[in-house]
């Protein structure tokens, strides 16, 4: 009898706590699921759209775009006709689509591995029209990762051209 409620506990906390880990599991699932949930949400740079994928951003991240809020703030009060600096969340590139036939097609991301060491890695996060597209106009993205108590975290986006997220969200304006 005590076995059989020591093999009950362990089920019930392996089916319920496995889906709130298995997210964070490797850098890549941590990044897959930032990606899967981003994309289907809205992505605007506002305060709810940061709070919404604050599960994957580092708490130095988290707090470069809170700060970035309050800039943005302020600057859009003393000059209402000027646009934002970030008018989405910076992450991944514009959204552009391609004409297959009839249909619209939106690039797909691909997540990669990179370098992994104890508490830090990097993924490539490949963005491309699927094959329909005559060019799939490739952007590659490098995603610095750190691991935090609750799994790992996004804690940069490295762009193309060797700039990054958290150089404009520390930029002096």
């Amino acid at each position: 009898m005590k076995n059989s409620a020591v093999t009950f506990a362990a089920v019930f906390i392996t089916i319920f706590a496995a889906p709130a880990f298995a997210q964070y599991a490797t850098p890549v699932e941590a990044v897959r699921s930032f990606y899967a949930f981003h994309h289907t949400h809205d992505r605007s740079f506002s305060r709810a759209a940061i709070e919404a994928r604050k599960k994957w951003f580092s708490a130095n991240l988290y707090e470069l775009f809170l700060n970035e809020l309050k800039r943005e703030n302020a600057f859009l009060n003393s000059n209402p006709n000027e646009k934002p600096y970030f008018e989405d969340l910076s992450v991944d590139p514009i959204d552009e689509s391609c004409l297959a036939g009839t249909r619209q097609l939106h690039k797909q991301v691909t997540v990669k591995p990179g370098a992994e060491h104890k508490s830090a890695a990097t993924v490539r996060a490949i963005f491309a029209f699927p094959s329909p597209c005559k060019d799939p106009d490739t952007t590659i993205y490098t995603i610095e990762i750190v691991r935090a108590s609750r799994g790992w975290v996004i804690d940069n986006v490295i762009y193309e051209d060797g700039s990054n997220l958290v150089e404009d969200l520390k930029r002096k304006d």
